[in-house]
């Protein structure tokens, strides 16, 4: 493998990590906002987390997703 080659599969790597990351945030925030919402604990937690969750799909998700289509197009992945 050339070195070109390592370091276009390390940025995939990467872009695909920040994906997966920004899913279990969204996940996570999601998850817990209706843990406290249904569950027992104080209904003032649900707001928190259910930003948690949209900051996620917001500004992490849609993101990432845009970096990697970028790169798929100027073909550095």
């Amino acid at each position: 493998m050339t070195i070109d080659k390592i370091i276009k599969k390390a940025i995939k790597l990467c872009l695909i990590a920040q994906i997966i990351f920004s899913l279990f945030a969204i996940v996570f925030g999601a998850g817990y906002a209706i843990r406290c919402a249904i569950g027992p604990s104080s209904a003032i937690l649900t707001i928190p987390f259910g930003c948690i969750a949209y900051i996620g799909y917001k500004f992490m998700l849609l993101a990432s997703v845009s970096e990697y289509r970028e790169a798929r197009k100027n073909s550095r992945i």
